[in-house]
């Protein structure tokens, strides 16, 4: 998740990482001041003065888009060539149960 200043063009940007997400749950009452520090971070990061208000309105931009956040795919679906190399069929006693096109999947660059 990002946080982009709408009216300062320039200003440096505020990150939720992913893995971060955790960090910002306030159901948990023992978490509520690590919310508290996160959230004076992003004010001082995105240049907003971190005033108790403000603090408020960052935390709740965050926890509000967390659930977006956490169900965001981390990788973009895999892509596949059109042409199909045979069909794959699971029987049982000789019934067929289900079939499926074999496709390969592109690959795009790889580095290292």
């Amino acid at each position: 998740m990002v946080l982009v200043p709408h009216m300062r063009k320039g200003a440096p940007w505020f990150i939720v990482m992913e893995s971060a997400a955790y960090t910002w749950d306030d159901e948990d009452a023992r978490n509520i001041p690590n919310v508290v520090k996160k959230a004076a971070k992003a004010c001082e990061v995105l240049g907003i003065e971190p005033s108790p208000w403000n603090c408020r309105r960052i935390a709740g931009l965050v926890i509000d888009g967390l659930p977006d956040l956490i169900r965001m795919p981390s990788t973009p679906p895999a892509e596949y060539h059109r042409a199909s190399f045979g069909t794959m069929e699971l029987r049982a006693d000789g019934q067929l149960l289900t079939a499926e096109d074999i496709k390969l999947e592109k690959e795009g660059a790889t580095y290292g």
